[in-house]
C-alpha cells in the first residue's frame, strides 16, 4: 500500500484555516490548488522505483559487514551517502543522524528518506511470516510524521513498502548471526528528487512535525564530469 501528501505548512507545521471567500476567489483559489497538488505528480517518480530503492538501499545496509555498517556506532568509516547505481544516491543513516554531507554531481539524483524501518527474519526469526514482518516495519514507522525540505521547500513523501526482498549477509553481520540468508520488510516515507543545481543544497527532516528539525544534511552539487 502506498500514498502520496502534500503539506501547506508555516515554519514545518501543518495548519488549516475557514476563510469566507466569494465564488470568484473560490473558483481562483480553487484552480490554483488544482495546479499545486497535480503539477508534481506529473514528474514523480513510478511507485514501484521508489518501493525497488527502498527494498534496494536496505539490503545494501544490513549487508556492509559491521566494521563499516551505518548501524554499528563504533564504525570507523561508515559511508552515509549510499550508492544506488544508476546514478542515484541516498543520504541515510539511523533515526535522528545529524550532519550528514553528501558531495555528488549534477547528473545525480537523490533519494531521501524521511523515515523507514524494517523487519527481517535476522530479527525476528527464520519461522517469521510475511505479515510479521510487514506488521512489525509498519508499526515502527507509525510513531512518525516526517516532514522534508529540500533549501527550505516543503516536498511531497510517498508512502511505500517494500514486499519481501532476501538477503545475504557477510559473517562479520550487524546482527551478529549464523544464519546469513534471510528477508526482510520495509516501510517508508520516500521521495526521489530529480538532480539539483551546482552548490549546496540543504535537506531537512522534521520527524514529528512538531516544528523541530531533527537531521539536516548538506548536498554539495559539482559539475558532471
Amino acid at each position: 500500500m502506498r500514498s502520496s501528501r502534500i503539506r501547506v505548512a508555516a515554519q514545518g507545521v501543518a495548519f488549516s484555516k475557514r476563510v469566507t471567500v466569494s465564488g470568484f476567489w473560490r473558483g481562483l483559489l480553487a484552480a490554483v490548488v488544482a495546479l499545486l497538488v497535480s503539477a508534481p505528480a506529473a514528474s514523480a517518480p513510478p511507485d514501484s522505483q521508489l518501493e525497488d530503492l527502498l527494498g534496494a538501499l536496505w539490503v545494501t545496509v544490513i549487508e556492509t559487514p559491521t566494521p563499516r555498517n551505518l548501524f554499528n556506532p563504533d564504525a570507523k568509516r561508515p559511508e552515509p551517502c549510499v550508492d544506488l547505481g544508476n546514478g542515484i544516491i541516498a543520504p541515510f543513516g539511523p533515526l535522528f543522524t545529524n550532519g550528514i554531507k553528501c558531495t555528488v554531481t549534477t547528473d545525480t539524483q537523490l533519494f531521501i528518506i524521511g523515515v523507514s524501518n524494517e523487519c527481517s527474519t535476522s530479527e525476528q526469526g527464520v519461522d517469521a511470516t510475511k505479515q510479521d514482518l510487514r506488521s512489525c516495519a509498519r508499526a515502527a514507522d507509525a510513531a512518525f510524521d516526517p516532514v522534508v525540505t529540500v533549501d527550505g521547500q516543503i516536498v511531497a513523501l510517498t508512502e511505500v513498502e517494500t514486499g519481501l526482498v532476501p538477503y545475504e549477509l557477510p559473517e562479520d553481520n550487524i546482527f551478529s548471526t549464523s544464519t546469513l540468508t534471510g528477508e526482510l520488510w520495509a516501510h517508508g516515507w520516500v521521495t526521489l528528487l530529480p538532480p539539483l543545481t551546482i552548490g549546496k543544497h540543504t535537506i531537512t527532516i522534521d520527524l514529528q512535525n512538531d516544528g523541530v528539525i531533527d537531521s539536516t544534511t548538506t548536498i554539495i552539487v559539482k559539475p558532471s564530469a
